[in-house]
């Protein structure tokens, strides 16, 4: 018959020619699955950053894969057991984490998963972690902060070639635990299938090394799912942390105000660069919603003085709400929101000022330059959410936008930067603007009746 088929195809048209290549290619394949059984091959390749070699696997099973005693091929019943469920939703159970196995899994986890050792955390830190981690109700929601990662292009192909079967496909681009879901097609028909016994099946088939492997078979579950109960009590967590590490030194603001953020870390901002104490706390009931944004530098894990801010921030709040339009905006926009901020020992940082006198002579603004820098030692650095009800109707689902304005010790407000459709009414359409890091440049005065000076 092979003969045959290619005598056809030496004597007929282009076209002929083309579908006896297929035919002697079908039967190919057929007569070898026939002769062999069932064909499994497995491909896998790409997954982390820049990639892993693609790795292959072929086998197969004789008399047929449900007849066969080999050990790849009863592991490989599972597979295609567990790929014909079809189910189709993400779920806790899909993965494996139950009740069961979240309590078998919760001391493993607080002693190894934590960012750093036990002994640096809190005990308060510790019982936070463990009780997010056995909240089963949690894991759900959990889930969605397992995926995904950029340059990190996992892919994972299976095909199986049998006589009375047919051709069966179950790949995978995933980059999840499990590398769930995966897409079966059988007869013709598409599922979505999520089922970690697909990956446990396969992890005892594929030799080690074999690319997403580990992946595959979920190796890294636990270590995944710490991280996501991590990310969801950040600030839980980190409010816990400086709570013990500060001491006295937390109760002592949390005392005047209420901290509503608070972390020890490196951070970086417009006006701010460094390690140390960072956060919220909440204005006191005033005219001016808001909080203040706090940050003050450390040395090791010595709690900072708030020398400085204790002499300084009532007066500093009651200049903001001392400004008539600003206060009357406020009241009037629901959703406008203050942060006014305080950095080390004043409210416009050193990092600030000298950044915004730079931004004023570089586009053309000297004389407020020169100001600013006479002035601006006893300054107040606002951002401002300005919120969608200050927009047009036809604005109103996109998110509000931010501001940035310099107060002087007479009232009036510069706003220096601000992102979105103005900036509390101000500037006017039109007006000349400049590039800062995604932020608009104006640096408009406002007197404090709101008339904007010349």
């Amino acid at each position: 018959m092979v003969v045959g088929i290619f005598a056809l195809a030496g004597s007929s048209t282009d076209q002929s020619c083309r579908w006896s290549w297929l035919a002697l290619v079908w039967i190919a394949v057929s007569g070898y699955a026939a002769a062999q059984g069932t064909i499994v091959n497995i491909r896998s390749w790409g997954g982390g950053y820049g990639g892993t070699p693609e790795s292959a696997l072929r086998f197969s099973c004789a008399p047929t894969l449900e007849g066969s005693s080999d050990d790849r091929c009863q592991q490989f019943r599972a597979v295609l057991a567990a790929a014909r469920q079809q189910n189709p939703a993400s779920s806790g159970n899909a993965m494996g984490i139950t009740p069961q196995w979240l309590a078998a899994n919760v001391d493993d986890a607080a002693r190894h998963d934590l960012p750093e050792s036990t002994e640096r955390h809190a005990p308060a830190q510790i019982a936070l972690f463990r009780s997010a981690f056995m909240n089963a109700s949690l894991t759900n929601e959990l889930l969605k902060y397992f995926c995904c990662h950029t340059d990190d292009y996992p892919h994972a192909r299976i095909q199986v070639f049998d006589q009375n079967m047919g051709t069966i496909s179950l790949d995978s681009d995933s980059q999840n635990v499990f590398m769930i879901p995966w897409n079966l097609e059988e007869n013709g028909k598409r599922a979505l299938v999520n089922d970690r016994a697909i990956g446990d099946a396969l992890y005892k088939i594929l030799p080690k090394g074999f690319a997403n492997r580990d992946r595959i078979g979920g190796i890294n579950l636990r270590e995944k799912y710490s991280d996501a109960v991590l990310y969801h009590i950040r600030a839980q967590w980190d409010m816990a942390g400086s709570m013990n590490s500060l001491g006295a030194r937390f109760q002592e603001l949390n005392g005047r105000f209420i901290v509503v953020e608070s972390s020890i870390a490196g951070i970086g901002s417009v006006d701010t660069d460094g390690y140390g104490w960072w956060g919220k706390a909440r204005l006191p009931n005033t005219s001016v919603r808001g909080e203040i944004g706090f940050f003050f530098p450390m040395s090791g894990n010595k709690p900072p003085s708030l020398k400085a801010f204790n002499s300084q921030i009532d007066g500093l709040i009651g200049r903001v709400q001392s400004i008539p339009w600003l206060t009357r905006y406020i009241t009037a926009h629901k959703s406008a929101h203050v942060e006014l901020r305080f950095v080390n020992d004043r409210s416009l940082s050193v990092k600030a000022r000298t950044d915004l006198i730079a931004d004023l002579r570089n586009n053309g603004k000297p004389s407020l330059a020169d100001r600013v820098a006479r002035e601006c030692a006893s300054c107040v650095f606002l951002e401002i959410q300005d919120g969608p009800d200050t927009w047009p109707w036809w604005l109103g689902f996109l998110n509000g936008g931010w501001s940035r304005w310099i107060v002087f010790p007479n009232g009036d407000m510069l706003l220096w930067h601000y992102q979105g459709w103005d900036a509390l009414g101000y500037p006017a359409l039109l007006t000349r603007s400049w590039d800062y890091y995604g932020w608009k440049g104006v640096a408009i005065m406002v007197r404090p009746n709101g008339v904007v000076a010349e």
